[in-house]
């Protein structure tokens, strides 16, 4: 627990970290000395932003507000605000739409607050800089995933139409075999030596080795096999697989009576 606030070579987050850890070593710390060290951390001079700052935050937020009107969105209700840009995603989606939700997930309350006056151009623009790195860290985050997702659906057509063929006669890594085998037998928790696992563990590498678009998603690939067919991997030397069904997604019911709650 300590560790969460060891030593740091930042002043002002030594100085949360030292208070931190009075706390936990069980000290009572006094009102004073709380208020005292947020003084010192308020009165940090290298945190004061300039006026470029100050008129890029005035800046972010007139974009911000344009963003809403240009796609109809409420800046009063944020509801109202949250249904209908999901309604406008599911409708229509585009990048913009989606920066925008990050503005909205990482806002503090400074872009969307309907009374800008009640606090100054100072505090805008250091929770502008927050709200910006977050926003934008999401934002590409999410863009990836969608990048990913996209190049999967692509690639699981491919997939599903794969022919097994004999593995190539070289063998696979024994180094990744064993580092498979062991994560499978201490995630299942399962005992005994399990030879045959091992051997149809170095079988399906070999075939993913030997085909490019299996090698692209080796590891989901294992995990398919290992999970979908867990009696027959420990037990069997049948590697037989239908890869149309190995791909085909299962879905489950999350929002009513599945037959499984007790």
């Amino acid at each position: 627990m300590f560790s969460m606030f060891k030593k740091s070579s930042d002043p002002y987050e030594e100085m949360l970290n030292g208070l931190m850890r009075r706390i936990l070593r069980g000290e009572t710390i006094s009102m004073l000395d709380f208020l005292d060290t947020l003084d010192d951390l308020s009165d940090e001079p290298d945190k004061t932003p300039t006026d470029e700052e100050m008129r890029e935050a005035a800046d972010a937020r007139e974009w911000f507000l344009s963003e809403l009107r240009r796609f109809g969105l409420p800046l009063e209700a944020r509801h109202a605000l949250c249904r209908t840009l999901y309604e406008k995603a599911k409708a229509e989606p585009s990048q913009a739409l989606l920066r925008l939700l990050c503005y909205i997930l990482c806002d503090d309350g400074t872009l969307l607050d309907v009374d800008p006056e009640l606090h100054s151009p100072e505090q805008d623009a250091l929770c502008w800089k927050r709200i910006r790195r977050d926003a934008e860290t999401l934002y590409a985050k999410l863009s990836l995933w969608k990048q990913m997702s996209v190049r999967f659906g692509e690639l699981l057509e491919k997939l599903k139409e794969i022919r097994p063929v004999a593995p190539a006669s070289a063998k696979a890594d024994e180094a990744l075999v064993s580092q498979v085998w062991k994560a499978y037998k201490r995630i299942f928790k399962l005992k005994g030596n399990q030879t045959q696992l091992s051997d149809n563990i170095a079988v399906w590498l070999q075939l993913a080795d030997n085909n490019p678009n299996l090698a692209a998603v080796r590891p989901l690939f294992l995990y398919r096999v290992l999970t979908r067919h867990a009696t027959r991997v420990k037990n069997s030397s049948d590697l037989r697989l239908d890869f149309r069904a190995l791909w085909k997604r299962q879905d489950y019911k999350i929002d009513d009576d599945n037959g499984k709650k007790s």
